[in-house]
């Protein structure tokens, strides 16, 4: 194995068990691991937000979970990332749009196509907000600093 390979932890049950207790309104599968970047995309993840698991799943002290199901939320999150040498964790919102929602690549989308997805990303964010679980939302300007940072071809 090389040393810098990710592994599952070997307390990770007790990890997901101590999290379903803080958190029962959260399910969550096993975290990704470094193989799991192998293709070089996942179904329904779209390309920056797979960059940024994969340059996050390389550190060993982070467990990063894909999805993650929250009973009373009906928009899924993008992650669940846990630092398990801080024993803590916190939904992981990433969003092209910026925080005031008036910059973003739209590409060949209409108006209108526009109007609701930026109502369908408020509910989403609104829904999170409310589930009682540490979350953090990274809008495009913080995304722009994560690519100069870290993760050159981000998006």
């Amino acid at each position: 194995m090389l040393e810098n390979e990710y592994t599952i932890p070997e307390n990770i049950e007790e990890i997901l068990k101590d999290l379903s207790i803080n958190y029962p309104q959260m399910y969550l599968d096993y975290p990704l691991l470094c193989d799991d970047f192998d293709l070089g995309y996942f179904d329904g993840m779209n390309s920056y937000e797979f960059k940024f698991a994969s340059y996050l799943v390389n550190n060993k002290n982070l467990l990063v979970f894909r999805e993650p199901k929250i009973k009373g939320c009906s928009h899924v999150p993008d992650f669940y990332i846990f630092n398990s040498s801080a024993y803590a964790g916190k939904i992981v919102e990433l969003t092209l749009y910026d925080s005031s929602y008036s910059v973003y690549k739209s590409g060949n989308k209409s108006q209108q196509e526009v109007e609701k997805s930026i109502k369908r990303k408020h509910e989403q964010i609104n829904d999170i907000k409310g589930c009682g679980i540490p979350y953090v939302i990274l809008y495009r300007e913080q995304l722009e600093n994560v690519r100069r940072d870290y993760i050159l071809n981000l998006f």
